[in-house]
């Protein structure tokens, strides 16, 4: 839901986390030590488009906090509790509906993200664009090169691929799907309990 400068978010979150927001009144995410290390450039990569496309990160350790925009397409834009996977089984977790001013937030397809999540794969928007980056990669006998052994020229034509994740009416045949069945996520550096208009509490399945 979206109104003139208003959008409507949802949050899945640990019971702490919102008794922490509760007190404080505004909350900040800080880098989580369960994020595997192998991760951490796809997080610091997106760190960098947030402060380039929405604000400067408000701490030197400031992370992103997480919210669904679309879960599973326009139809359950809200997250199902029923299912498991939001958060480790068992867990006493809280599901807030949220309002973030839209320019405060950084929407993405969920699907397109993984590829600089992994910090790897390159994004092409058809075929053709596809197919010349692989002619490129033969050329130089780079087909099964890693990332990092990479030439500079194509580690930034790979960065700069990812760019899509951030066009969230992008169709690319066989892989992404049309905004209105799409998984959209939102980033946002914080949250402030004004900002919450409700509170579901669960029990992770």
């Amino acid at each position: 839901m979206q109104t003139s400068n208003k959008i409507t978010l949802w949050t899945i979150q640990h019971i702490d986390f919102y008794k922490k927001l509760v007190k404080e009144k505004t909350i900040y995410a800080s880098l989580r030590p369960e994020i595997d290390p192998e991760f951490e450039l796809g997080y610091s990569w997106l760190i960098a488009q947030m402060e380039s496309k929405i604000s400067k990160k408000p701490f030197e350790s400031s992370y992103p906090l997480w919210a669904w925009y679309q879960w599973n397409g326009v139809k359950q834009a809200k997250p199902d509790l029923r299912y498991s996977s939001h958060l480790y089984r068992g867990t006493h977790g809280v599901r807030l509906t949220i309002q973030k001013n839209i320019k405060d937030i950084l929407l993405s397809d969920f699907e397109l993200w993984h590829s600089p999540y992994c910090y790897h794969d390159f994004l092409a928007r058809n075929e053709l664009q596809e197919k010349q980056f692989i002619q490129e990669l033969k050329k130089l006998d780079l087909m099964n090169a890693r990332f990092e052994d990479l030439p500079l020229h194509l580690r930034k034509q790979i960065e700069e691929s990812w760019q899509l994740i951030f066009d969230i009416n992008c169709i690319i045949p066989g892989y992404t799907q049309p905004k209105h069945s799409k998984s959209i996520q939102a980033t946002f550096w914080s949250l402030e309990l004004k900002e919450v208009i409700k509170v579901e509490e669960f029990i992770a399945k």
